[in-house]
């Protein structure tokens, strides 16, 4: 259809929110791969939007609803943010991941300043280091650093739709963690929020200047 379409560009939004060459970078090395270069010439990108307005608002409204609906004390409350992991070598050699992950994370935070706040790292797969802390990691040691704290929410922060890692790896693995201790939540993550998605439409009506091959480094 690409190929049969006479459209002069083609506007390529992902739905990671904060780039790596392991997400979107592959993406791209893919459509390299199986596109013609007439075709690849004619794509442009929205690299990443880690502290897009919408998507930051977006956040703060479902964290927001979430502890009025479920009469959850913002100061009773820990709200842990859990974002997928990335080998630590990526980031040695200039993944701007995990920089990403926490300009988003401070951006959210800023609208509940009375919640104990983290940032973790979950998914970790094979061998060697990846991105700490670890959300596992941290639920094992809630005790340690819980303070006074009542109530952790987990927010999915690099998953804007529910599947595996939420509904599996949150509910099913971390979730039994965290109840032997306190009363834990996970929240939605933004699926079809009309103010994620007013983002997104706002993001593709914006011009896109990022070419295929400024997303593609050699696999490390």
């Amino acid at each position: 259809k690409m190929k049969q379409s006479k459209a002069t560009e083609f506007r390529f939004l992902p739905l990671f929110p904060q780039f790596s060459y392991a997400t979107t970078g592959s993406i791209a090395r893919l459509m390299q791969k199986k596109l013609p270069q007439e075709i690849i010439e004619k794509i442009r990108w929205r690299k990443s939007y880690p502290d897009h307005p919408g998507f930051i608002l977006a956040h703060q409204e479902k964290i927001r609803d979430f502890l009025k609906k479920n009469k959850l004390k913002e100061r009773d409350t820990i709200l842990l943010f859990s974002a997928h992991g990335l080998p630590q070598t990526f980031v040695n050699t200039g993944d701007t991941y995990q920089r990403e992950c926490e300009k988003s994370f401070r951006h959210i935070i800023s609208a509940f300043p009375d919640a104990n706040s983290w940032l973790s790292y979950q998914s970790k797969f094979g061998p060697g280091e990846w991105l700490r802390p670890y959300t596992e990691d941290m639920c094992e040691t809630l005790p340690e650093w819980c303070e006074y704290r009542k109530h952790l929410v987990f927010v999915p922060l690099s998953f804007t739709s529910d599947h595996i890692e939420t509904l599996f790896e949150i509910d099913k693995l971390y979730l039994p963690i965290v109840q032997k201790h306190l009363n834990g939540y996970r929240l939605d993550a933004l699926n079809f929020d009309s103010t994620w998605t007013d983002a997104l439409a706002e993001m593709l009506t914006r011009k896109m200047t990022t070419k295929t091959s400024e997303l593609i480094r050699e696999e490390v």
